[in-house]
């Protein structure tokens, strides 16, 4: 296992913290961390650490909402734009943005911007600022990355449930996969 991790802890270049767990036939055979638990401290991380999923959580709240097209209360072609606007109380929404559909927010392609001036921090307070925001300038088309349109996937959630996100994907993927002790957080939350 000495050459796999480092070959692991090369392609990290030692910037950042991570683990890995290799399992074979259920039985976790292996485990490592590498780098820094905080950047400039020498407290290693550990597997055992949490760590942040960033993109992977694009993932679960497309999975979420699948799920929720399953049973009904989605589809992935109707406008959902008009929900999304009553749900976050936008009063100045872009006219295209009651065309927003599932399928355009969970493809990339519902005429959104990346939306990164607004995220981390940057020009809005909450992802349901971002989102807000976010529906008063849509327009365009074709494929274009946008962490927006997750966010945007977050809210409809909470609003066709009636349930926080969190207990939503608890209930919908967590729970029912069995995975434990993942909790969600915002960006810059720290803590145990």
């Amino acid at each position: 296992w000495a050459a796999f991790d480092d070959r692991i802890a090369g392609r990290l270049g030692g910037n950042w913290a991570s683990s890995v767990a290799v399992m074979i036939d259920g039985v976790v055979v292996h485990q490592a961390a590498f780098g820094e638990r905080a950047p400039g401290t020498a407290d290693a991380a550990t597997p055992d650490d949490r760590f942040r999923i960033a993109s992977i959580s694009k993932t679960i709240t497309a999975i979420t909402t699948l799920r929720l097209v399953e049973q009904g209360l989605l589809t992935l072609d109707e406008p959902v734009g008009d929900v999304l606007i009553r749900q976050l109380g936008v009063t100045n929404a872009d006219a295209d943005a009651a065309n927003i559909t599932v399928r355009g927010l969970l493809s990339h392609t519902a005429g959104l911007g990346k939306g990164q001036d607004l995220m981390f921090g940057n020009g809005s307070v909450s992802y349901a600022d971002a989102a807000a925001q976010a529906l008063t300038s849509v327009g365009g088309s074709g494929y274009n990355y946008s962490n927006l349109g997750f966010v945007l996937l977050t809210v409809l959630i909470e609003a066709v449930t009636g349930k926080t996100y969190e207990r939503v994907v608890n209930d919908e993927l967590l729970e029912p996969l069995g995975i434990e002790g993942m909790r969600m957080t915002s960006t810059y939350e720290l803590g145990p």
